[in-house]
């Protein structure tokens, strides 16, 4: 009789191991949109935050050096534009440009929007390598050169295929054109 039941073997039937999978799947369909959404909100929170120690650093620079410098918004003119930025440093005593620190593209999800970003028409442009630039001007004094107001003083960054006139997700960094002290908000 012992060795009857010891031969018995416990398993799950195929109807029980169906309806775990089925129950996994379920969950999985609910849960990996949210985990796509987390990320790219992740994503323009990291790429803001980066915009904003470029732009501390600039002034900052800026003041340390005695000497005017830009940080440069590259803007390819592909047809699917990609973005970048760059700190360059203004020599004296013919105000030359020359690249103070390396290039650093933003990820393809994640846009500067021209149309929300006003601060972008106020500024000094030029083309460099097949790409438009934007360059914000920060005088020795750590002070922008660009005539600004509390109306056209912000950058704003948005997923590649947000709307353009109200994203629901963005990144915009206002700054203050007196001091050139930058102030962040997220939705």
């Amino acid at each position: 009789m012992e060795s009857a039941m010891r031969n018995k073997n416990y398993a799950f039937t195929l109807i029980e191991i169906l309806a775990v999978i089925a129950i996994f799947s379920l969950l999985l369909v609910i849960v990996v949109p949210a985990i796509g959404n987390l990320t790219t909100n992740f994503e323009i929170t990291r790429q803001g935050q980066t915009i904003n120690d470029h732009l501390i650093l600039a002034r900052q620079t800026a003041i340390t050096r005695n000497r005017d410098v830009q940080l440069r918004f590259f803007q390819s003119d592909d047809a699917d534009p990609k973005w970048s930025l760059q700190l360059w440093e203004l020599k004296p005593p013919n105000n030359q440009a020359e690249a103070i620190s390396r290039k650093l593209p933003l990820p393809d999800s994640v846009i500067l929007s021209t149309p929300l970003s006003p601060i972008l028409a106020k500024s000094l442009s030029g083309t460099l390598d097949g790409a438009t630039w934007y360059a914000l001007h920060f005088r020795a004094n750590g002070r922008l050169a660009a005539q600004l107001n509390n109306e056209n003083n912000y950058l704003t960054l948005q997923t590649r295929h947000a709307s353009e006139s109200a994203p629901s997700n963005y990144y915009t960094l206002q700054i203050n054109p007196l001091t050139g002290r930058v102030t962040t908000y997220r939705p």
